[in-house]
Formats: C-alpha cells, structure tokens, sequence
C-alpha cells in the first residue's frame, strides 16, 4: 500500500503520469505511422523498443525510489538517535541544576525563583507569575544571590552557561 504522507510520493505520482503521458504519445504517433502505410513490422519493432525503454524507466524510478526510502529511514534512526542524545543532556543538566540548588541549600520558593531567574524573566513578570510583590521577588534574588556567593543575575545565568562553553 502506497503511502500517500510519504515525501516522495507527489514525485512518485509525477513520474507515473509522466509516463503515461509518453505511452499515449508513442502510442498515437505509431497508431498514424500505420495509417499512413508503414507496415506492421514498423510496429512491432516500436513496441518492442517501447517496452524496453518503459522498463528501463521503470526500474530506474524504482531503484531511485528504494534508495530514497533507505536514506529516509537511516535519516529516521540518525535522527532518534540524536534525540536520545540530546534529552540525555537536558536531563544531565537539570540535573546538574538541582544539585546546585542543593548545594547552596535553596529553599523550593528560592528554587523556584532561580528557575525563572535561568529563564530569563524580570522580576515583575516573576511577581506576576508567582502571585507576589516585586519588592518579595528582589528579596528572594538577593538571597539566592547571598547563597550561591554570585554578583546578580548576571553572574547566575553565566554561572550555567559556562557549563555548556567548558569541555
């Protein structure tokens, strides 16, 4: 069964009617050779050299086309395996994170707000976000700050960054 998601097939589909549309053509072109006269033999050296050339084309689409299904699936596998790669190091490095934390003995809210800090966020987006005042997140930076024995913001996102800049 043909399967119609697959990327090559809307050019499996061309090259078919492309040839059929070559089959008519031929076959249209012998049809008035005949008529004007020529004789049968004319045709049925035609035909056999149709043949062959349609089989020719056909094994060559389905060569290519097989090729194209073992690159996709060695893609697929290269792919997956990447991937695996990849939640691994997410993984390792949240992991990494956590430790951090525990290192520095943060409490969850302070967790929390490191989280968010790493993220990017301003503290008013973090106050808006947690359901607190502004003046509460820079208290909670501040300690964090204090805890981990870094400068600001700044320095704490750096402080992880360098983790992925180091070999």
């Amino acid at each position: 069964m043909t399967n119609v998601t697959s990327p090559f097939y809307k050019e499996k589909v061309t090259i078919t009617y492309f040839l059929i549309g070559i089959f008519l053509i031929v076959t249209f072109d012998i049809s008035y050779d005949v008529l004007d006269g020529m004789g049968l033999h004319v045709l049925f050296r035609s035909a056999i050299v149709g043949v062959t050339i349609l089989y020719t084309v056909f094994r060559m689409v389905r060569y290519v086309w097989s090729s194209f299904q073992f690159e996709l699936e060695e893609s697929k596998k290269t792919a997956g395996q990447y991937e695996r790669k990849i939640k691994d190091f997410i993984g390792e490095f949240k992991k990494y994170i956590e430790d951090e934390f525990e290192k520095w003995q943060f409490s969850q809210s302070e967790k929390e707000i490191a989280y968010l800090l790493l993220k990017g966020l301003s503290s008013k987006d973090m106050a808006a976000k947690r359901f607190t005042s502004e003046r509460t997140i820079r208290n909670q930076c501040a300690t964090i700050y204090q805890k981990s024995g870094l400068q600001g913001k700044t320095d704490f996102c750096a402080y992880f960054l360098q983790e992925f800049l180091t070999e």
